[in-house]
């Protein structure tokens, strides 16, 4: 594929975080790549009984993307906004549990996608 994702996992796995977000508004609606990368995530959240929320993130990250004929999907989970940038943005507010099954959906997603054909 020529299409390049940018996957950024800094905001990821609070303590009671219980699904993941994914933003695919900076991808191409008709965009087959796009789509199967949504379907393939889609399945490994099943998988794992991840739950998959649909949400727009405000990020950085898209604005470069913006312009450069780039196609962005950003994951992140759920409940991240009570402890970004705040005091209680520490390891010991990680899950771990919630780390290893959000991890795996993102994991088994990529490794989905690799051993598609070319």
């Amino acid at each position: 594929f020529k299409n390049m994702y940018y996957i950024d996992l800094k905001y990821f796995a609070p303590k009671d975080s219980k699904s993941l977000m994914l933003d695919s508004t900076k991808s191409i609606p008709k965009s087959k790549i796009s789509q199967m990368y949504i379907r393939r995530f889609k399945e490994s959240g099943r998988s794992k009984n991840v739950p998959i929320q649909y949400v727009r993130l405000n990020s950085r990250i898209l604005q470069d993307f913006l312009g450069v004929g780039k196609e962005a999907l950003l994951f992140s989970s759920s409940g991240i906004e009570e402890y970004v940038h705040t005091p209680k943005d520490t390891f010991e507010n990680i899950s771990k549990e919630q780390l290893q099954k959000q991890g795996q959906v993102v994991l088994d997603t990529i490794v989905k996608i690799s051993r598609l054909k070319q």
